[in-house]
């Protein structure tokens, strides 16, 4: 019986172990994906930045 028992609770502590690494893998994604979106948006802002200070130069001209 304790055998068992301990089986059964080894089974269900190896499961929880792999459904943890499973979301750890998910939020690192996520994550991941969020980094890539915001330095995409940056990177966007500083080209839109770049083009308003050329037209404002062509202004003075």
């Amino acid at each position: 019986m304790l055998r068992e028992d301990l089986s059964i609770y080894n089974q269900k502590q190896a499961e929880a172990e792999r459904l943890a690494k499973i979301e750890a893998e998910r939020l690192a994604q996520e994550e991941a994906k969020r980094a890539a979106e915001e330095a995409e948006r940056a990177e966007q802002e500083d080209a839109e930045r770049k083009l308003y200070s050329l037209g404002d130069n062509d202004a003075l001209l």
